[in-house]
């Protein structure tokens, strides 16, 4: 009943992931051209393996030829900024759908259990509290909840992330990467 709306989410922590592995990639040019000799011109430097596809494209806008470096670092800046607000978006997204999930879940379960307590008999009742009734009616149901958010947002969250770095830092220097998962 939920997995449209899961799968949403699932794709809002996916693309966040990826602006998050974007916006620690975009560091790079930043720190290149700031520590460049003064004298040098203004260029955006890309990682090896994105050099010889995309190195021509961004390098070739005009407006990167004849800015100065503070201009360049702006505007990467700014683009750095639309993508935190970008992911902003996203995660404000994936947590709403998370727990609208969560708390219709939780009214699922809620009207299930109604259902079965009114067919329990009177003996039933009579032997236990009604603290404890209304405590496993209502507390029980709300721990369920915050275990579907937690534990599908951890278990959503963390392999995009892991992926998502991994592949940066293959795209900054694949050997180094390589040597480092197998140490």
């Amino acid at each position: 009943a939920h997995k449209g709306k899961l799968c949403l989410s699932i794709l809002a922590m996916l693309l966040v992931a990826l602006l998050s592995a974007i916006s620690i990639g975009a560091i790079q040019p930043i720190l290149d051209l700031i520590l460049s000799p003064t004298d040098a011109p203004s260029f955006i430097s890309l990682p090896k393996a994105l050099q010889d596809r995309l190195g021509p494209l961004v390098n070739s806008l005009a407006w990167v030829r004849e800015a100065d470096k503070l201009t360049v670092v702006a505007a990467i800046c700014g683009v750095l900024l639309v993508l935190v607000l970008l992911k902003g978006v996203l995660m404000y997204f994936h947590k709403f759908i998370m727990n609208y999930v969560a708390e219709h879940v939780m009214m699922e379960v809620r009207n299930d259990l109604y259902a079965v307590v009114h067919t329990l008999s009177l003996g039933f009742f009579n032997r236990r509290p009604t603290g404890e009734i209304m405590a496993r009616l209502t507390l029980d149901v709300n721990l369920l909840g915050d275990t579907v958010i937690i534990a599908l947002s951890q278990a959503l969250r963390e392999p995009f992330y892991i992926l998502s770095f991994g592949a940066l830092l293959f795209l900054l220097h694949w050997q180094l990467a390589l040597l480092s998962i197998l140490v």
